[in-house]
């Protein structure tokens, strides 16, 4: 799975165009968590290791659902003052 992870994040990288101040994404790169879960989703999904087993849509809406929420989440505490 960390290879697959790896090859998915080199894949991402170089579709954006390798340069010398770029070899790998930046943690602002929300796109690029996308598509290494993705990648590891399906991965797990060929080799009978996914509980669920979901198509490629609905795994797609679920992996930016777990990505995004989190960080909705502490854009409303810091606004609130909260944290």
């Amino acid at each position: 799975m960390c290879i697959e992870g790896a090859k998915a994040l080199a894949r991402y990288a170089e579709r954006k165009g390798l340069r010398r101040d770029y070899i790998i994404p930046k943690m602002s790169e929300v796109k690029a968590y996308v598509e290494v879960a993705y990648s590891l989703a399906k991965k797990a999904i060929k080799e009978g290791l996914a509980r669920r087993k979901l198509d490629d849509d609905e795994l797609i809406n679920e992996i930016k659902y777990m990505i995004e929420r989190p960080k909705k989440i502490l854009n409303v505490l810091l606004s609130s003052n909260i944290i």
